[in-house]
């Protein structure tokens, strides 16, 4: 917000928000209280564990598009993973607004186009709800989601063939939806950086 603000763009409207992990989610976030041109999400933190949860420390309230497992099945999870991961699809069947995916589809039914990129491990959290696969496929058809899945587990980009996957999908996106003609053809991964 404060970024906008300083570009003299208070409500972000010339602005694409790019994300990774928990970065992610407060872009998610932003698009929620702004109305950006578009919004790149790269592996969004929305439901794995943080560094606040694991102490005990409060979460800030303001993380709204953040939504962890609760406590319980959080600790069932340790002994009994399979029937806590059950549980877990089961319960964010009836608490759509729980769910991971919920903040991201409001982004979306505001008219603000997502490139939602997920590794493999991070698209678990995305697949197991009906309410998102119906969404998905209506916000997709709509141009407003595009979903993009990467193989693998390097969920920050840390590896090389990570972002050799990761960049390229990121920079197309970015040009076919916004780069005019008359600007530079080529945008390098290192613009990117």
């Amino acid at each position: 917000c404060d970024l906008a603000v300083t570009l003299g763009d208070p409500e972000a409207r010339d602005l694409v928000l790019v994300g990774l992990s928990s970065g992610g989610y407060h872009a998610i976030e932003i698009a929620l209280r702004l109305h950006p041109k578009g919004i790149c999400v790269l592996n969004p933190g929305l439901s794995a564990p943080v560094a606040e949860l694991e102490s005990g420390a409060p979460i800030d309230s303001r993380r709204m598009a953040y939504h962890p497992r609760p406590a319980a099945l959080r600790h069932l999870a340790v002994e009994h993973r399979r029937v806590a991961r059950l549980l877990t699809r089961a319960r964010l069947q009836v608490l759509v607004s729980r769910s991971p995916h919920h903040h991201v589809a409001e982004v979306c039914r505001r008219g603000i186009p997502m490139l939602l990129v997920l590794s493999e491990e991070d698209a678990g959290h995305f697949e197991f709800s009906p309410y998102w696969h119906l969404v998905r496929r209506r916000l997709a058809r709509k141009g407003l989601l595009d979903e993009r899945f990467v193989p693998g587990f390097d969920h920050s980009l840390y590896t090389v063939k990570g972002q050799n996957e990761t960049y390229p999908i990121l920079i197309s996106w970015i040009r076919d939806r916004y780069v005019t003609r008359s600007a530079p053809s080529e945008v390098s991964p290192q613009a990117v950086r």
